[in-house]
């Protein structure tokens, strides 16, 4: 049968030339890698959906069932009406009203939790963005410490002098990922898990085929409330379950978004047996399809209360038919749910909109919540011919997450390339600025030149022959569209992106391959970036934070010329001057690893007395160490080494540290067996405390 490819991308150079937002917004030009995009179409209703499920499902489905489960990536694109995802309508939409969503500092640049709390006694998560919070398996108020550890949910007091361990719940030991969220009396508990799938398909003797996969287990998101209000005995209260697992959750003040993606698993397709098993097991799942209900195919869920007021278990439908819309470009099976959560109240089923798409990477400035996919040119095909060379693209779906409400759909768009993580991306002053890499393998014709004054710091190589390159786009709200509105590209020719940070009307985009060049990107013209700066240092940083006014602390590994990697290494950047970036000072220890490399959360900056703490793990032959590395930075003398942190325990692997924070005069370093206070002057240990197990 011949080949049917259905392309993720329209490349084409347009120019709208009377195209504004509603409100008066900037004229969009449309570069490479950017298409128009069509109206949302929310179901009207139950059977509306299923006949469009059972349609695509019959197209695509093989002799294992459905092929990559969640894995488009849909677009969820809007029209001239703005509706929310579970198809109210509302005014249209302009581009976004606001000064900068993010909370800044005086200077412009964004403000991490821990340089909020400057002015207070304790440090907060190491977030993305000021006011944002993101869920972490160790939390603290000031006064008490909670740290998902060993099984348990462990509860510690901290307002004293000595910190003391108050209490200990166990948690069900057949979940994992555990993260939670602080406010009040109360800790969610974030988990994933897996059920038994209620359905396994049947046999059929004369085809010799067998239910598929034998016998599944389908994921679950877990919401676990845990009551603290007497410390000494936190108690598990309820319990909410839902098809399909966790992407991410952020928090401002006391609402909760969490991210979720269900995909349909209870099918029971089945597998092929047999010579001519392929087409029996294919027309056999075509059947499945076909006899399929809505509750095949949507997320449900299971809250049971266990407080004596409630003691009740309630079950259902995550999402009402009519509150999930699809894009018009097929996007996959899955739904992407942002479910809303009051922490100040008892845990409910909340509020929850979908569309059927899927979520990998989110991002949420105090205004927007933004999820990013990478999605693939989709084939539908029964020819053995190699499948079509396609570049990967990212579309980005944009939600209000202003008030306590239900998120409410915004926008959509793609840029060309892949992301790193969420540092790829920042909202400021209305606009949303994404750094992407692109594998100019996959491409059938050269990648475009640098777009931006500034081509000759940009480019130095053939963009012919170029196997990647990286870029910065700079996205606007345009009726309903994340349109492109500028774009820089040129950077790291042959190298991928290892950090991005942006700050203020500036972003910081590291690439590293042998060398690690740092690129200061200029975004004050959000419709003509441009490469102002660029330094070539040995290693790379995986991870950028801001020490001062225009003051960076760069994390990740040091390297050989070669691009050998040789151990953790911390850089201090001066970019005071956008043309002439300076590294003041690095330092390396030596045949190590951080989980701060990889993970921001270990990170700790403590901007009242420059100290900074990371978890280290070095393998060396000779002195091993399994602990915490402290330093001072400052712009004066550069980064100090002040000391390392052990744990007392007799396995040093044991100790290994993974999270640490200052509250009142102590800091805290936290490991799966304990927590250990210390003072940050002398880094003497005060207090340990070895953690229940489970």
């Amino acid at each position: 049968m011949r080949r049917m490819t259905i392309a993720t991308a329209v490349v084409a150079s347009l120019v709208l030339g009377a195209c504004s937002g509603s409100r008066g917004g900037p004229r969009v030009q449309l570069s490479p890698g950017t298409r128009l995009i069509a109206s949302l179409q929310p179901f009207d209703a139950c059977g509306d959906m299923l006949d469009y499920l059972h349609r695509e499902g019959a197209k695509r489905v093989g002799p294992y069932g459905l092929p990559s489960l969640g894995g488009y990536g849909g677009v969820m694109p809007m029209g001239q009406v703005s509706r929310d995802i579970s198809g109210r309508e509302s005014s249209p939409m302009g581009p976004v009203a606001n000064a900068g969503s993010s909370v800044t500092s005086e200077k412009g640049g964004p403000v991490s939790a821990d340089a909020l709390q400057a002015g207070t006694d304790y440090s907060g998560t190491n977030v993305q963005e000021g006011g944002v919070d993101e869920a972490d398996f160790a939390k603290t108020d000031g006064n008490r410490l909670v740290v998902i550890t060993q099984g348990r949910l462990q509860v510690l007091d901290t307002s004293e002098t000595r910190p003391s361990l108050s209490g200990t719940v166990a948690l069900p030991g057949d979940e994992w990922d555990h993260q939670l969220l602080l406010e009040g009396d109360r800790a969610l508990v974030l988990s994933n898990g897996m059920r038994a799938a209620s359905k396994t398909g049947k046999s059929n003797p004369d085809s010799r085929e067998m239910p598929y996969p034998y016998p599944y287990q389908a994921p679950t998101a877990v919401l676990t409330e845990i009551d603290l209000s007497d410390p000494t005995k936190p108690q598990i209260v309820a319990t909410l379950t839902i098809d399909g697992t966790q992407v991410s959750a952020r928090s401002i003040g006391r609402t909760a978004r969490i991210v979720m993606q269900s995909d349909p698993s209870s099918m029971g397709f089945v597998s092929p047996q047999g010579p001519e098993g392929d087409d029996v097991a294919t027309e056999t799942n075509r059947s499945i399809i076909d006899k399929s209900t809505i509750d095949d195919w949507l997320p449900s869920y299971t809250l049971d209360d266990k407080r004596p007021s409630g003691s009740a278990t309630s079950k259902g439908r995550l999402v009402p038919c009519d509150q999930v819309s699809r894009p018009p470009e097929f996007s996959g099976f899955g739904a992407l749910s942002v479910l809303t959560v009051d922490l100040s109240k008892p845990l409910g089923l909340g509020d929850a909109v979908s569309v059927l798409a899927s979520g990998q990477n989110v991002y949420a400035s105090s205004e927007n919540l933004y999820i990013a996919t990478t999605r693939y040119t989709e084939q539908l095909t029964d020819s053995s011919a190699p499948p079509t060379p396609s570049a990967p693209t990212t579309e980005i779906h944009a939600l209000e997450i202003t008030g306590t409400g239900p998120a409410r759909y915004l926008a959509s768009g793609q840029v060309k390339g892949t992301l790193l993580n969420q540092f790829s991306m920042s909202e400021h002053k209305g606009h949303l600025r994404v750094a992407t890499t692109i594998e100019s393998v996959f491409w059938a014709t050269p990648m475009p030149e640098p777009i931006g004054p500034d081509d000759a710091v940009q480019s130095t190589t053939d963009p012919s022959t170029a196997v990647s390159e990286s870029m910065v786009s700079v996205l606007a709200f345009d009726e309903g569209r994340l349109s492109q509105v500028g774009q820089v590209g040129g950077l790291g020719r042959n190298e991928r992106i290892y950090a991005v940070r942006f700050i203020g009307d500036r972003g910081y985009v590291v690439t590293f391959r042998q060398t690690d060049p740092l690129y200061v990107v200029d975004l004050s013209d959000p419709t003509a970036p441009a490469v102002r700066g660029e330094l070539k240092v040995a290693g790379y940083s995986s991870y950028l934070h801001p020490v001062g006014e225009n003051l960076l602390l760069g994390l990740g590994q040091d390297a050989t010329e070669e691009g050998r990697i040789q151990g953790t290494q911390l850089s201090l950047f001066d970019v005071s001057d956008p043309t002439v970036p300076k590294r003041l000072q690095n330092y390396t220890m030596p045949q190590s690893s951080s989980e701060a490399e990889y993970d921001h959360l270990a990170f700790l900056y403590w901007p009242k007395s420059g100290l900074t703490v990371i978890p280290v793990q070095s393998y060396a032959t000779k002195n091993p160490f399994i602990g915490a590395l402290t330093a001072t930075v400052d712009k004066t003398s550069g980064i100090t080494e002040k000391g390392r942190i052990t744990q007392p325990v007799s396995d040093i692997w044991a100790g290994n540290i993974r999270r640490s924070m200052m509250i009142g005069d102590l800091l805290y370093t936290i490991s799966d067996v304990g927590i250990q206070a210390s003072d940050p002057s002398t880094l003497a240990s005060q207090s340990w405390i070895t953690f229940p197990a489970q």
